[in-house]
């Protein structure tokens, strides 16, 4: 099966599209938060960021997925999410890229749990870095978008673990490997898609 586009939100699964919408309309109060020069954003960070004291505040877990640093942030994780998303639930299902994107999460804070160098993580960069390479299980089936997305994603892995300082690039690498195998696996468990 070879994956389309979607062409608005209404082609995405209401599970992605719900996932995603939370994400942009918390980002939305933030913004205009930050419009009116109120500190949220940066309480919000500090009260659900993953840190590595998480034990005593178990919510981090899944908390830090959904606040970002910015709008610009917050795209550059939507934009994959959305697109690596929809592919993988037209090729493999809901159930599978929902199990692939919690994968990711956790990956992710593993990674930075294990080699972070930062005193938090936000964001939900574990989840797209999960999802495209888990979409590279798939590669004959992408479009051209896809492809090229994931090239992207992938290129930016070196210069964020070098140069771009206070990007959790061990949560990336950390999700994008077990995306990637989480992906494997399922196919060869069951190797009909969608």
């Amino acid at each position: 099966m070879k994956v389309t586009l979607p062409m608005s939100p209404f082609d995405l699964h209401p599970t992605l599209r719900g996932f995603c919408l939370t994400i942009i309309l918390i980002e939305g109060v933030l913004i205009t938060a930050d419009a009116f020069n109120l500190t949220i954003r940066a309480e919000a960070i500090e009260a659900l960021g993953f840190t590595l004291n998480w034990r005593n505040e178990p919510w981090r877990i899944a908390s830090h997925v959904f606040v970002h640093g910015d709008a610009w942030h917050m795209n550059f994780n939507i934009i994959p999410i959305l697109l690596f998303g929809d592919a993988l639930a037209l090729l493999r299902g809901i159930k599978e890229t929902t199990f692939i994107a919690i994968m990711s999460i956790l990956a992710g804070i593993a990674g930075f749990a294990i080699f972070g160098i930062h005193p938090a993580m936000i964001g939900a960069s574990a989840v797209s870095f999960g999802l495209a390479a888990a979409c590279l299980v798939h590669w004959p089936n992408l479009t051209n978008v896809h492809r090229l997305l994931a090239v992207a994603l992938g290129a930016t892995v070196l210069p964020s673990s070098i140069w771009w300082t206070g990007i959790a690039w061990e949560a990336h690498i950390a999700a994008a490997v077990v995306g990637a195998g989480s992906a494997a696996v399922l196919r060869k468990l069951s190797p009909s898609e969608h």
